[in-house]
């Protein structure tokens, strides 16, 4: 090997390849060009970046055929390139909210007059909320599903650009599914589906992920915002419901309550 100032340069003779290595930022960026375009064995016709896609497509939530468009996208590595995969299609809506870390489990979301249904959409982190409808899209928990997580958190707090998709997704899962029954209702609603692991564990799932990590600001605070605004909507409409279809004569309680939304909502 011979090294002349910044650089060096390293020839295997057998295959006639030469690889530059620089120093700083672009090295691992360098070595994955250069790998890109071998393909090894010799009857391989596949670049490096298609093969570390067919090794890892099953351990990415989301559609595959979609990941294989946007893993061939330039990346610094291949956990880079995961999290290219997965980053959402629209930009999010910042929240007035300042506690957009905690959000009502997926039953209590659904006691409240909000329904829950799986999105058609296949990218994972495409949430919405609309005309009292929360979609989310479809995920696989599986025994890579955790490290893949932590590793992708890890990933976007090194960076400097301080959005945080994967994190955000994460503290909103943690608190759709505080318990097995928010887990089993997700899977009645084609929402979740979990190999290799119990509802128990995919419950605690989630909250482990959380465990000291921080969230600077939620890429779902806006939808945070949608949805509460919305509860507290139904909440009212689902209440004076109740006391009309009530006889309020046989019931003084009931008569006062009336009385006294009404004067609140008049005061307004």
């Amino acid at each position: 090997m011979e090294i002349s100032g910044s650089s060096a340069r390293q020839t295997r003779n057998r295959d006639h390849i030469s690889i530059d290595i620089r120093h700083g930022d672009h090295l691992v960026a360098s070595i994955r060009r250069k790998m890109e375009t071998i393909s090894s064995p010799a009857e391989c016709t596949q670049s490096f970046a298609k093969l570390a896609f067919h090794f890892f497509k099953y351990m990415i939530p989301g559609d595959p055929q979609i990941h294989q468009q946007k893993f061939s996208e330039e990346g610094n590595h291949i956990l880079d390139l995961i999290c290219h995969c997965l980053l959402p299609t629209y930009p999010g809506v910042k929240g007035t909210n300042s506690d957009q870390k905690h959000f009502r489990c997926a039953t209590g979301l659904q006691a409240a007059g909000i329904r829950i249904k799986g999105s058609r959409t296949k990218n994972l982190l495409d949430i919405k909320f609309a005309r009292g409808v929360l979609e989310i899209p479809h995920v696989i928990i599986h025994q890579y599903t955790e490290s893949l997580f932590r590793n992708l958190i890890a990933l976007e707090h090194s960076s400097s650009d301080g959005v945080q998709h994967i994190t955000s997704y994460v503290f909103l899962m943690k608190s759709l599914v505080g318990s097995d029954k928010d887990v089993k209702l997700l899977q009645k609603k084609d929402i979740l589906t979990n190999y290799d692991v119990t509802e128990k564990e995919v419950a605690t799932l989630f909250e482990k992920l959380c465990e000291g990590v921080d969230l600077n600001e939620s890429c779902y605070g806006g939808l945070f915002d949608q949805v509460k605004g919305h509860k507290s909507t139904w909440t009212t409409w689902h209440l004076w419901n109740l006391i009309f279809r009530t006889d309020l004569c046989s019931s003084p309680f009931l008569s006062n309550l009336a009385i006294y939304h009404l004067m609140k909502m008049l005061t307004k």
